[in-house]
């Protein structure tokens, strides 16, 4: 017997709004874990076309540096 196919619910939002001076608001609504949960997912994904993936590692490695750089002096 198949299964009822079940619209997905939404459990979280994210949304981040950047401006050309390098700032970005930052809006969060919903299940912290299950945000945590599907944000984990998509870094988990090593596909070429995973943008987000490319923008995080990204983000991470410039933090990581500038910490690097900062502890430095």
């Amino acid at each position: 017997m198949a299964r009822k196919s079940v619209p997905a619910e939404e459990t979280a939002r994210l949304e981040i709004v950047c401006n050309n001076f390098n700032e970005c608001d930052v809006k969060f609504t919903g299940d912290t874990m299950e945000m945590t949960a599907a944000l984990a997912g998509l870094m988990a994904k090593d596909e070429e076309e995973n943008a987000f993936r490319k923008m995080m590692t990204f983000a991470i490695e410039l933090v990581l540096e500038l910490d690097k750089k900062s502890k430095k002096k």
